[in-house]
């Protein structure tokens, strides 16, 4: 998922009413919200819960994660620009795990407006093939 010129998200990745949502191999880049104080590319409401795996979160309004009402997400090799200072716990009972890294480097986009990585991007082949979360298979590249 990507937002560019032409192509804006008008809302953030939401997962909200105890949903789970799983966020694999995605790149969350430019989003511009409503209200830059407080609008996040990725917002988890309600005793919800976001898996993120392999995936960058940048270039987008500070915090680039919100977690409220006791929700939680789970970055596994993935990047957000602000490091864990880019998640933001409104309330009581949210939590966050993280797990092989979270890089504030650039991650080194092709261009403006074209966010494939640079063969120099230190993300290139960091992301990992198999990962499963209780038994649940999240993401399998061997199939």
């Amino acid at each position: 998922m990507t937002a560019s010129p032409g192509h804006y998200l008008h809302s953030p990745v939401t997962a909200a009413y105890y949903s789970n949502i799983n966020i694999v191999n995605s790149t969350i880049v430019g989003y511009s919200g409503n209200d830059p104080s407080y609008d996040a590319a990725v917002e988890i409401k309600n005793a919800s819960t976001a898996n993120i795996i392999n995936s960058i979160i940048w270039d987008n309004p500070s915090p680039s994660i919100v977690l409220e009402d006791s929700s939680s997400v789970n970055i596994i090799n993935s990047t957000i620009e602000d490091n864990i200072d880019g998640i933001h716990m409104d309330g009581e009972g949210n939590s966050y795990t993280y797990e092989n890294l979270i890089i504030t480097e650039d991650p080194l986009f092709v261009g403006e407006n074209n966010y494939h990585l640079q063969s120099e991007s230190p993300f290139v082949d960091m992301g990992t093939a198999y990962y499963e979360i209780n038994g649940e298979i999240l993401i399998n590249l061997s199939e």
